[in-house]
């Protein structure tokens, strides 16, 4: 049996332990620091009775030189690990807190679905086809999966060190998605390259989800993964190669940063995402909800880290628990009804017939209907992930502040969120990481989605052929039942809008006409108009009335007849306009004639003025040169000298 030197491991226990953040007391936390000890214990030479072992290319202990020391701005983006070097550089990343992205690479999304978009999504998309493109439903769908607005190099440059990418493979072609297709996923891991590359001490970790592969496309392509991060890039978990010692999976509990540079320089980690774990709950989309399983996963997490603890004293061996990290989501999910309510919002009644569709999901819009159509305040929702990472940064303030209040509980190995601008995320994560308190984050409020008020024109715009695709949800049903329903789930609705909802569901103008006088009490002539609107003709118009008794019967024959009568009394109209435009055409004539000859004679006055001045000017000219002539002939006499 080995003998080690007791003093130098405790020393480096509560070194560990002050680092932590905690206070040293030995009556608490006493199984934490324990562990700690026993797992020192592993890497520190025994005093006597070495055991020599082949090195092992691993091995943090292997020579990284000190890095340069970094100044400015540098500390807290691009060379933050290099700056904090002598604090974690040699700590188990299980003692670090690095900051990550949710969706790294969705910053630019084209308008294309991916593999990996759910029910509701498709649902959606599909209904903007090339007619009903015009309704914004693929944007707003844009919108709502866009999670970050910097490229990976210009979030790594901010201090992000966990990257989140979703994988898909379309036409032999690998993209980042998110319910649509991003960019090409070779132009990520080029960007990751290169910041690795101008930053030797910098580590970065690669979640990867690969989406819709089957197990061979899943190797061919994590193998894409690592050659377009070389030389960089190492895949856990490895493949078994012959003669390679290192392990097959990471042992987070005693991995360093300088092991991984230690490594061949291997500092990009591309991790299935089995290696994370997380407080992400599809039914926590509130963000009350998300800060509250938030604390009660970390408390979860704690509890099983202890007891890891606990057996690692027996067997000394990693466990599956140091081959995970915990990931703090820091954003709040959007629920399938929220995803449908900001739709309506952002586009109005436009959006209707979108909800042909969702009708299927057994989603109940009708309190937003009634919002649409009379235009009632209602709480908005988000119509983007940015408004949602906006309305939810309390979640981030309220998490820390939880965590700082309990400083002996873990802290979250990674912590994400949408939009990371919104949250001092990357100073929270240095300061954790380096043993120090959380930053005052009082200043972290939730800014509120924009309030909204939907006025009828706003609901009515483009209503015709979308409110026919929302009536077909409700078809199926007697028009007349169909009728009550909308009057009554929609009060305050108009004839027209009643009336385009029944014909768009399939019903007969004989049924429309009737369930539209029946429900809004409308008189022929207002029915009239209102079937006109909505496109009927006027002899579909006349047959339904024919059944509608009094009132309705004569009303096209009593119709005819006022309209001869206007029509005399147009003609009559018609007749004396004319009259009185020819009066006019001759009284201006004259007039016309009147001014052009006093025009005519001004004119000729002014010639015949003209004419005199023009002479008498001649006269003067020839007086003025006569005397000229004579004043010369005068100066050239000899007989006057």
């Amino acid at each position: 049996m080995q003998i080690c030197n007791e003093e130098p491991i405790r020393t480096l226990a509560y070194q560990l332990w002050l680092d932590r953040g905690a206070p040293f007391d030995n009556t608490q936390d006493i199984d934490w620091l324990e562990s700690e000890r026993i797992i020192l214990s592993r890497s520190i030479d025994p005093v006597i009775d070495p055991v020599v072992s082949e090195p092992d290319e691993t091995d943090s202990s292997a020579e990284v030189p000190a890095p340069p020391e970094v100044t400015g701005s540098a500390r807290r983006t691009n060379k933050w690990m290099q700056a904090h070097w002598e604090q974690i550089g040699f700590k188990p990343l299980k003692e670090l807190c690095l900051p990550s992205t949710h969706d790294s690479g969705t910053y630019r999304l084209d308008l294309k679905l991916a593999p990996d978009a759910a029910d509701l999504i498709k649902t959606l998309y599909d209904y903007a086809d090339t007619d009903n493109n015009a309704t914004g439903v693929r944007k707003y769908i844009r919108g709502m999966a866009v999670c970050q607005s910097l490229t990976i190099r210009e979030q790594l440059d901010s201090g992000i060190r966990v990257i989140d990418l979703r994988v898909c493979k379309v036409d032999g072609v690998y993209y980042c998605c998110h319910a649509l297709l991003g960019d090409e996923i070779r132009v990520l891991l080029k960007d990751m390259a290169e910041f690795l590359a101008a930053n030797p001490y910098e580590v970065v970790f690669v979640k990867v989800g690969l989406k819709e592969m089957s197990d061979a496309e899943e190797t061919e392509a994590w193998s894409y993964l690592v050659e377009n991060t070389a030389p960089y890039g190492i895949k856990y978990p490895k493949d078994k190669v012959e003669g390679d010692k290192s392990p097959i999976d990471p042992d987070f509990s005693m991995e360093t940063l300088a092991s991984l540079k230690a490594n061949k320089d291997r500092r990009c980690l591309l991790l299935s995402d089995d290696y994370f774990s997380s407080n992400y709950s599809e039914e926590m989309t509130t963000t009350d909800g998300v800060i509250s399983r938030l604390e009660s996963k970390t408390t979860d997490i704690d509890g099983e880290e202890r007891a890891n603890r606990e057996a690692k004293r027996e067997s000394g061996k990693p466990t599956a628990i140091d081959r995970r990290l915990f990931e703090a989501q820091c954003f709040r999910p959007t629920s399938p009804f929220n995803y449908g309510a900001g739709y309506i919002q952002a586009e109005g009644a436009i959006s209707l017939g979108a909800l042909a569709g969702l009708a299927g999901l057994s989603l109940n819009y009708v309190p937003l209907l009634k919002t649409v159509f009379k235009g009632d305040e209602h709480t908005p929702v988000p119509a983007n992930l940015h408004e949602n990472a906006q309305n939810s940064r309390s979640i981030v303030r309220e998490y820390f502040t939880w965590l700082a209040g309990n400083p002996h509980i873990a802290r979250p190995q990674v912590i994400n969120c949408d939009y990371f601008q919104e949250v001092p995320l990357v100073d929270i994560a240095i300061q954790i990481s380096i043993g120090q308190p959380v930053p005052d984050l009082s200043g972290v409020q939730d800014i509120p989605v924009p309030e909204l008020r939907m006025d009828w024109f706003t609901a009515t715009v483009g209503w015709v052929p979308n409110l026919v695709a929302f009536a077909a949800m409700l078809a199926g049903v007697g028009c007349c039942d169909l009728g009550r329903y909308l009057d009554d789930n929609i009060p305050g609705i108009t004839g027209d809008v009643l009336g385009a909802a029944l014909k768009g569901a399939g019903y007969a103008c004989g049924e429309v006409a009737q369930t539209i006088h029946t429900v809004l009490k409308l008189t022929a002539d207002e029915l009239n108009t209102v079937l006109r609107q909505i496109g009927y003709a006027s002899d579909e118009i006349e047959q339904a009335f024919v059944t509608m008794g009094e009132g309705f019967v004569d009303f096209f024959s009593d119709a005819g007849e006022e309209a001869e009568r206007i029509a005399l009394e147009a003609a009559r109209v018609a007749e004396e306009a004319a009259r009185q435009a020819e009066n006019a055409a001759r009284i201006a004539a004259a007039e016309t004639a009147r001014v052009a000859e006093e025009a005519a004679r001004q004119a000729e006055e002014a010639a015949r003025i003209a004419a005199r001045e023009a002479e008498r000017i001649a006269r003067e000219a020839a007086r003025v040169a006569e005397d000229a002539a004579r004043a010369t002939a005068n100066a050239l006499n000899p007989t006057r000298w």
